[in-house]
């Protein structure tokens, strides 16, 4: 049995076939098959019948987005940015991502749900290009102030950590490519988790991430690379 979906806005038509059984195989169709962590893709399930849809990536048999399905229509489309595919995944430059669908239906009581359909692939390349921090010096004293920078192609605003810490230290507004800052060797050491001492110098590594804001929805960028000071001075918290 075979069905003819026709999709204005996809600009195409496709024929697949629905196997026997309770519930057809669905179709998964998307907009573009390439886009930026901080664009979006319309990813789009059609099957014969259903009332939930789940979109799902790779091989996860978790969904990473359950909708109800327009049942006048046998269809569900939704939007998501580049950034929501990656999940968890650390993004080098660009990553493939493969999407697909499966629908569910409530019949005779019981939940059944279809097999996924065939999954398409979804390059995502980085918004941000190369995220880079810059500190004026790498040896410095307590109370001595150094200028840390962090570059990116694009971005609304740059939070600063001192690793490991997950919280930042610091965050500015994003200008003409880059974010900066000014900070004391004191602030340094009163927020890091100190990465060695040697005599009287204590080693402090900070990175930076930037952060994009489209339409009230935040997209960050991968952490930073990752540059070590040296603070000349006890750790404030036993001098």
């Amino acid at each position: 049995m075979k069905a003819l979906v026709t999709c204005e806005m996809y600009k195409t038509n496709m024929l697949f076939s629905v196997p026997v059984g309770p519930l057809g195989s669905p179709q998964i169709l998307v907009s573009t098959q390439r886009i930026a962590t901080a664009d979006e893709v319309k990813i789009r399930c059609e099957a014969e019948r259903g009332t939930r849809c789940h979109f799902y990536t790779d091989q996860s048999e978790v969904p990473f987005r359950s909708e109800t399905v327009r049942e006048e229509y046998k269809t569900y489309q939704i939007s998501v940015f580049g950034m929501e595919l990656l999940e968890d995944r650390a993004l080098q430059d660009k990553a493939e991502v493969l999407v697909s669908c499966a629908v569910e239906l409530m019949e005779d009581g019981h939940n059944i749900t279809s097999q996924r359909s065939e999954g398409q692939k979804i390059e995502v390349v980085d918004t941000f290009g190369s995220v880079c921090v810059e500190v004026s010096h790498k040896h410095i004293k307590k109370e001595q102030n150094i200028r840390i920078r962090c570059e990116s192609d694009k971005g609304t605003r740059c939070h600063f950590y001192t690793d490991p810490s997950e919280t930042p230290f610091r965050s500015v507004p994003y200008r003409s490519n880059v974010c900066q800052l000014t900070v004391s060797g004191r602030e340094l050491l009163a927020e890091g988790a100190h990465q060695g001492q040697a005599g009287t110098e204590i080693v402090v590594s900070v990175s930076c991430v930037v952060e994009l804001v489209i339409e009230r929805t935040i997209i960050p960028s991968q952490r930073s690379n990752k540059v070590t000071i040296e603070v000349e001075g006890k750790d404030p918290l036993h001098s």
